[in-house]
């Protein structure tokens, strides 16, 4: 008799979470982030907070997502083509300018951090694959 519980070995079984797949997860957060700005906004939250408080806000956001950034090695890392990098820097640069004239609070506390961090990554990668320079000297002093 056949057992009734898929074999562990088997190609159709896949064991997928969200630790596992980092696009996922930061898909998922980006877009919980996204909503709780978008909701607070709809809310009149941003409506109720004084100057002061909103420019701590907009600091807040984004010194948090640069310093996740900087400080998540496995987000540094997350290997992402160069030509999806591009894409992804467009996008968010393109959104902050819609997001600018049509919903001002999602531009400040969510599009804006996430534009800053694509550009700083994309920063970051340009500068990693140039290969830097060697000069004579230095290729003559390690023979």
């Amino acid at each position: 008799m056949p057992s009734a519980i898929a074999s562990t070995n088997s190609t159709n079984v896949r064991h997928s979470t969200l630790k596992d797949d980092p696009i996922r997860l930061i898909g998922l957060v980006l877009a919980a982030w996204g909503g709780a700005v978008a909701e607070a906004s709809h809310d009149g939250v941003f409506a109720k907070l004084s100057q002061p408080e909103l420019a701590a806000l907009a600091a807040f956001a984004f010194g948090f997502a640069a310093a996740a950034y900087f400080l998540d090695r496995g987000l540094r890392e997350l290997a992402v083509s160069p030509r999806a990098l591009a894409i992804a820097v467009v996008a968010a640069d393109a959104a902050l300018v819609l997001a600018w004239f049509a919903m001002r609070d999602l531009a400040i506390y969510f599009v804006g951090p996430v534009a800053l961090v694509a550009q700083i990554a994309a920063i970051e990668r340009l500068r990693l694959t140039k290969a830097p320079a060697t000069s004579p000297a230095s290729s003559r002093a390690a023979i």
